[in-house]
């Protein structure tokens, strides 16, 4: 009696199918090919590969994504680099500058050589001669020290713009400095040439520095315009 109840509970659960494998339903055989295909992929190394060339994809993309990142922020450190070096230029210049009109403000006597238009005006006496020419080969040299930052690529075209127009009137009004440039102008280059408003070394052979003829061409950008 026990039996047969214990039979009709497993017949009533489809208990049958367990003891016999090929009555199983179709899936279970499904089941069993799809394992084994993923068994035979990971055996064979296929999959590891292909995560491989993903993971090595993904590492390249965010390699590219970091450089130009890391690009933009050196990009924008740069510019900040520049405007600190390009005030820290200007304060540099303007402190040579004050250098210069503190030098006459010591030597009066040397102003109307420098700073009068009045053509041919040089100083006769050989000491007040001496001093003058020193002070202009000072001034040539300054003009030399603001040309050599533009050469470097240091100053923007407003710099060059500015630093033109407070140099090229002591060449203009002065003539111990035409004198001085006359004799020293193959120790300078156009760019120099350029900030003081002087002839180059083409332009120098047929130029007068006693009258300032031909007067050559001025600019107020000396290396940015180009």
């Amino acid at each position: 009696m026990v039996s047969s109840w214990y039979s009709s509970v497993l017949s009533s659960h489809g208990a049958t199918n367990l003891s016999n494998p090929e009555a199983a339903p179709g899936s279970t055989q499904s089941e069993k090919h799809s394992t084994s295909r993923w068994l035979r992929v990971l055996r064979s190394g296929a999959l590891w590969k292909g995560l491989a060339t993903l993971v090595t994809t993904l590492a390249a993309v965010a390699g590219v994504l970091f450089g130009v990142k890391a690009l933009k922020h050196g990009n924008e450190l740069q510019r900040e680099d520049n405007h600190l070096q390009a005030a820290q230029l200007d304060a540099s210049l303007e402190e040579g500058m004050m250098g210069i009109d503190r030098y006459f403000g010591e030597h009066p006597a040397l102003r109307p050589f420098f700073f009068s238009k009045h053509e041919g005006l040089m100083p006769k006496r050989v000491s007040v001669r001496s001093e003058a020419q020193g002070t202009a080969e000072m001034i040539i040299d300054f003009a030399d020290g603001v040309a050599a930052y533009a050469r470097m690529g240091k100053m923007t075209e407003a710099s060059e713009d500015r630093w033109t127009g407070i140099i090229q009137p002591y060449f203009e009004q002065s003539p111990v400095v035409r004198q001085i440039w006359e004799e020293a102008s193959p120790a300078y280059d156009s760019v120099t040439a350029c900030f003081l408003g002087a002839p180059d070394e083409v332009e120098i052979a047929r130029w007068k520095w006693q009258t300032n003829n031909p007067k050559a061409p001025l600019s107020r950008t000396c290396v940015s315009a180009g």
